[in-house]
């Protein structure tokens, strides 16, 4: 009889502790809904009785710390996880939800103490990439490159660490290119072109600005042209190209040259622009206005439209241009499409060659970082060019672009 009264008992405790569990987790569930719903204050009254009534579940606990970490409220977050740390045997979900709320709050000395507590316990990439976060937030820019070449190392395709790899890269705001443009013609031949230039851009406060010393040597003849370019904002979601350039000796170049153009914002898929330059060569003075559409997609894919209409002394011509780019952001690199179809030539800035013949030009560019602060971009096009009416001629254009960033 004792023993039957016994196993009566067992089973009574048994049934009362998941009639208390499941209620718990339910309303557990509520709380998780409400804080997805960001009605933070409805899910910590919830979450506070939860952990009232169940105070051993620790999971209770860190998911209260999480809402008021996502309701801002960072001293709450803290002060509800400092006893989980604080023990022995702290859970790697505590201490994790400890290191996100100590960079939301911006304690970067605080991010890295944790992380390194963390990491003493827990090999994992994810507190090395926190406390990279914030060596790098500190300008402590050589510590934080050494953890991230320590994350890539076991995982190269470590978005994350990438990212942030990129972002200490960028700090170094200035960079000189140097460029070679070569022209070649056959079917029939031609002497080939050449064209160079070396470029210095830095920032003058917010606005970017870019110094050029183009050389050419076109039709037999050699000529230089300087030319600054400027990137003001004019809006939050609006910016100007301004150019403007003079000729050194003038065979080539056009004397003076000007430019604008108007870049505008319309969501973050669309931007259009409307612009035009003003190229005054020796024979001759063209007025070319251009605008264009680009749309982008979430997936980094970009594809622009800009039609071109220039104006000489007696004609207006006209020119298409399309351009399908993959952008990689993360790792600074990106491949284009260009497909053209009109009278202006592919180099059409460096010659007063404008005809009323028309082109049709396909052609690829490649733009990526082969060190810290070295990128490369190579261009390649292909004309089927109209040089006199009814008569054709094959165009190949091959250019090199090599940026040094410091």
């Amino acid at each position: 009889m004792k023993l039957f009264l016994t196993l009566c008992l067992f089973v009574g405790v048994i049934v009362s502790a998941k009639a208390q569990v499941i209620p718990a987790d339910r309303t557990f569930e509520k709380a998780r809904e409400l804080a997805n719903a960001e009605k933070y204050d409805q899910a910590i009254e919830i979450l506070e009785i939860l952990q009232d009534s169940l105070p051993t579940n620790k999971d209770y606990t860190i998911y209260l710390a999480r809402v008021y970490g996502w309701k801002n409220d960072y001293p709450a977050a803290i002060e509800i996880l400092t006893p989980l740390i604080e023990v022995e045997d702290f859970s790697e979900e505590a201490i994790k939800v400890m290191v996100t709320t100590q960079l939301w709050a911006g304690n970067f000395e605080e991010v890295i103490r944790y992380s390194n507590v963390a990491l003493a316990k827990y090999k994992k990439s994810h507190f090395q990439i926190q406390k990279a976060i914030a060596l790098e937030a500190l300008d402590r820019d050589k510590e934080a490159k050494e953890i991230l070449k320590d994350v890539m190392l076991n995982k190269p395709e470590n978005k994350k660490a990438q990212a942030l790899q990129t972002r200490i890269f960028q700090k170094n705001k200035e960079h000189i290119s140097l460029s070679y443009l070569n022209t070649s013609f056959s079917n029939p031949g031609f002497k080939p072109w050449h064209l160079a230039h070396l470029e210095y851009k830095r920032n003058l406060g917010n606005v970017p600005v870019l110094a050029r010393l183009n050389y050419g040597n076109l039709f037999g003849l050699e000529g230089s042209l300087f030319e600054v370019d400027a990137y003001p904002k004019t809006g939050s979601k609006s910016y100007l190209y301004l150019n403007v350039g003079a000729a050194i000796n003038t065979p080539i170049f056009p004397k003076f040259r000007g430019g604008l153009e108007y870049f505008q914002s319309l969501n973050k898929n669309f931007e259009i622009s409307l612009g035009g330059k003003y190229l005054d060569f020796q024979e001759t003075q063209v007025l070319l206005l251009t605008g264009g559409i680009t749309y982008s997609t979430k997936h980094n894919l970009r594809f622009t439209y800009k039609p071109y209409l220039s104006h000489t002394e007696s004609n207006w011509l006209t020119s298409h241009s399309l351009a399908l780019r993959i952008n990689n952001p993360v790792k600074e690199s990106f491949i284009q499409f260009d497909l053209q179809y009109g009278s202006i030539p592919y180099a059409f800035v460096t010659s007063s060659a404008f005809t009323e013949v028309t082109s049709l030009r396909v052609g690829m560019q490649y733009h990526f970082r082969i060190t810290e602060n070295i990128l490369i971009q190579p261009v390649i096009m292909y004309e089927y060019e109209e040089y006199f009416p009814s008569l054709y001629r094959n165009r190949f254009n091959s250019q090199i672009i090599t940026f040094f960033r410091f």
